[in-house]
């Protein structure tokens, strides 16, 4: 519950200050993320946090698989997209199959589909480094009134194809 959540967050903040080559910058920001049933850190993810060379910037989405952060890769120079599991999955067997998933995603090579570059783990945070793609979401590019029928093609045929590569890697996605 909330003394749970207090005690993460408290963590999470001594981890900061306990490491003095990766301080939270000044602009930190606790944020509170709108479903608490897929959180990193209870119901908090320190925005500015570093996890293993990745300075958390922002929250990218949520779902029910977890919630998708932009990260600066601080090794490489570059932004990538940090996938976590929500932090009530516990279950080795759930965390083998992620693992599993990730190795079968790692294989597809596709213009259509995100690279993964790792599977990582900090403390009992399990993630995904993924390639960032800016851009528009689906429900973001389509305008109120629709689309034209070529563009709903367009983008019909690209999904296709990336269902395809995933298919002919025998991924039942």
């Amino acid at each position: 519950g909330e003394n749970q959540r207090r005690r993460r967050r408290e963590r999470a903040r001594e981890r900061a200050a306990n490491n003095p080559r990766q301080p939270l910058p000044p602009n930190a920001a606790l944020v509170r993320t709108p479903t608490p049933s897929v959180c990193v850190l209870g119901d908090y993810v320190m925005i500015g946090e570093t996890i293993g060379h990745y300075l958390i910037l922002r929250q990218l989405g949520v779902g029910g698989m977890g919630e998708v952060f932009l990260a600066d890769d601080q090794k490489l120079r570059r932004q990538v997209a940090l996938k976590f599991l929500p932090s009530d999955v516990t279950d080795p067997e759930l965390i083998e199959r992620f693992r599993r998933e990730a190795q079968a995603i790692a294989a597809l090579n596709h213009p259509n589909i995100v690279t993964l570059f790792s599977v990582e783990q900090d403390g009992e945070r399990h993630y995904l480094t993924m390639e960032y793609v800016e851009g528009k979401t689906l429900r973001d590019a389509i305008p109120r009134r629709g689309m034209p029928v070529n563009r709903i093609l367009e983008i019909a045929v690209q999904l296709a194809s990336a269902l395809s590569a995933v298919y002919q890697r025998y991924i039942d996605h």
